[in-house]
């Protein structure tokens, strides 16, 4: 149908995490590709009107004409003002931390990454991993990690690095630590998309993740000591990731739902739910707040707000 964006990572990304989870059954994708997939995945389950041509049939307002509308989400999919998912070109994978402390489980993944034609990108140890597909094209792998709680002697943290302990220097993964990915092992959620499970953080956590990037991004933009054109790819980024908040809102599922105050009951004596709040409150809330300027044109008003009265709810 017409609108659909070519996912180009979908061939390199299957195989790759159809080996990954023979490994690590708890791995989860996360990042922009994670709610890409959900997207897709929700657009699929809903029925249009078409044409012989494959075209949708709209209504006199230039809306197309639904026959089911799928799944229900906090915001229906169809009711979006874009309804195009956002195109991603990276894989953001979180690890659990008894994988990263495991030898057994590190040598398989090295012999998995190899297969698939990964190589670790040095500059950033072995947390990054990148597949050359032409002399243009290439696709990049991120793994996070949780930040340990607690005292552990199998893994230790250096430079936001989690790396295994004793080292197993040049073999395996370390995780990007990774702070806001907290409760990401706590009601993950499953859907089939293509005849594969994907595995995606619950909402809280994804939520957290992007509130978090669409901060460090955004201070990042106004800081004068960079460049000109530093500050501008910064403030796209910024804005991507405050889109990705309100996408990761919008498509709570009934199933999702029921699960938030428990969710929410876990991480809310955390730093990490403080600091969430926090930046809702100066991102997202009053008359000057940057977030409902940027997207005042992605959203329905009455969605929009149902979606910030939604977030208001978790940080009271």
């Amino acid at each position: 149908m017409t609108g659909d964006p070519a996912d180009e990572l979908w061939p390199h990304f299957k195989p790759l995490w159809t080996d990954l989870r023979g490994i690590a059954p708890g791995l989860v994708l996360a990042g922009g590709y994670g709610l890409f997939l959900k997207q897709k995945w929700l657009l699929s389950e809903v029925s249009y009107l078409i044409t012989e041509d494959g075209d949708y049939l709209t209504t006199e307002k230039g809306e197309r004409m639904i026959v089911e509308p799928g799944i229900p989400t906090l915001v229906a999919v169809y009711q979006w003002n874009d309804q195009t998912p956002r195109v991603t070109k990276d894989l953001d994978f979180v690890v659990e931390l008894n994988l990263i402390a495991s030898p057994d489980a590190q040598h398989r993944l090295d012999r998995v990454l190899a297969k698939h034609d990964f190589k670790v990108v040095t500059e950033n140890a072995r947390w990054q991993f990148e597949k050359l597909v032409d002399a243009q094209h290439r696709v990049v792998v991120d793994f996070h990690a949780p930040s340990p709680v607690g005292k552990r002697n199998d893994v230790r943290v250096q430079s936001r690095r989690v790396k295994p302990n004793p080292s197993l220097r040049q073999t395996g993964i370390h995780g990007r630590q990774n702070a806001e990915s907290i409760g990401c092992e706590l009601h993950p959620f499953s859907f089939a998309f293509n005849g594969v499970k994907i595995v995606i953080p619950n909402p809280v956590t994804l939520a957290f993740m992007k509130l978090m990037a669409m901060r460090d991004r955004r201070l990042a933009s106004q800081n004068a000591a960079r460049s000109a054109t530093e500050r501008e790819l910064e403030g796209s980024q910024a804005r991507k990731h405050a889109h990705d908040v309100c996408r990761v809102m919008a498509m709570i599922t009934r199933e999702e739902n029921e699960l938030v105050p428990r969710l929410l009951k876990a991480v809310r004596p955390t730093p990490v739910f403080a600091d969430a709040a926090d930046t809702f409150r100066n991102f997202f809330l009053g008359d000057e707040a940057w977030v409902p300027q940027i997207e005042a044109d992605m959203w329905r008003a009455e969605d929009f707000r149902l979606i910030q009265d939604t977030l208001a709810t978790w940080f009271r």
